[in-house]
C-alpha cells in the first residue's frame, strides 16, 4: 500500500513538473531530465510512469483542460427559457474566465503558443474533444439567433466572430487593454465585457438575419 501511495506521489509530482517545464520551454526544448529532476524522481521515473515524453505530454494537457473547466464550467443555473441573450452571455463569460485565469490552468495559454509556433501534433485530438462540449453550445446558441435557415457558412462565420471578440482578452496585455478601455481587467469588467459582447453579437445576427430574410446574403 506504501509503495502505491508513493508510486502516485511520484506521479503527481512528475506531472506537476512537467506542466512548469513544457509551458515554459514547449515540446521540444523540454527535457525530461528537468522534469525529473524538478519532480525530485529518478530520471527513469517519466518512462515508468507514463511510458514516454510524448504521453507525458498529452497528460499534462489533459489535466490542465479538465481543471479549467471544473474550475469555470459550462452550465451558469439558467433556466432553458432564460433570454437568449443572457444564455449567450453566460456562456460568453465562461469563455472569457477560462481564457483569462492566470492560475495553474493559464499554463494551458503557453502551452497554446508554444503549440502555434512548434505545433507538434500530439494534442490535436485532445484539444478537439476539450472544446467540444463548449463548441456545441455556442452553435446552438448561434442557430437560435440566426434561426434554422442560416447556411452553415453564416453560422460558423458567426461563431468565429464571437470567439474572436473573446480571444481579443487572451493576452491580457494590461498596457494594452487599459489603452483601449480606460481600465484593467477585473472580474467585474469581464462580465460587463461578457454582456456587451453577447448584446453587440446578438445585434449583428439580427442584421444579417434581417437582410437574408431579404435575400442578400452578403
Amino acid at each position: 500500500m506504501g509503495q502505491r501511495r508513493d508510486g502516485q506521489e511520484t506521479r503527481d509530482h512528475l506531472l506537476a513538473a512537467a506542466v512548469e517545464v513544457f509551458s515554459e520551454r514547449g515540446y521540444r526544448d523540454a527535457p525530461v531530465a528537468e522534469i525529473c529532476a524538478r519532480a525530485e524522481a529518478n530520471i527513469a521515473a517519466v518512462n515508468y510512469h507514463f511510458g514516454s515524453k510524448e504521453v507525458l505530454y498529452k497528460e499534462v494537457w489533459k489535466l490542465l483542460l479538465e481543471e479549467r473547466h471544473k474550475l469555470f464550467p459550462a452550465e451558469q443555473g439558467l433556466a432553458s427559457d432564460a433570454p437568449l441573450e443572457e444564455r449567450l452571455a453566460a456562456h460568453i463569460h465562461t469563455m472569457l474566465k477560462r481564457m483569462t485565469h492566470r492560475g495553474r490552468p493559464g499554463c494551458v495559454h503557453r502551452l497554446h503558443e508554444h503549440e502555434r509556433s512548434h505545433p507538434t501534433g500530439l494534442v490535436d485530438d485532445v484539444i478537439r474533444q476539450a472544446r467540444e462540449p463548449s463548441r456545441q453550445v455556442l452553435e446552438a446558441l448561434i442557430e437560435e439567433s440566426l434561426g434554422p435557415d442560416a447556411s452553415d457558412e453564416v453560422k460558423g462565420f458567426a461563431a468565429y466572430s464571437v470567439i474572436n471578440q473573446c480571444r481579443g482578452v487572451m493576452a491580457h496585455n494590461d498596457k494594452m487593454i487599459r489603452g483601449v478601455l480606460g481600465q484593467a481587467i477585473t472580474g467585474p469588467t469581464l462580465e460587463r465585457l461578457a454582456v456587451h459582447i453577447a448584446r453587440f453579437s446578438m445585434g449583428g445576427m439580427e442584421r444579417v438575419r434581417h437582410m437574408s430574410n431579404q435575400g442578400d446574403q452578403g
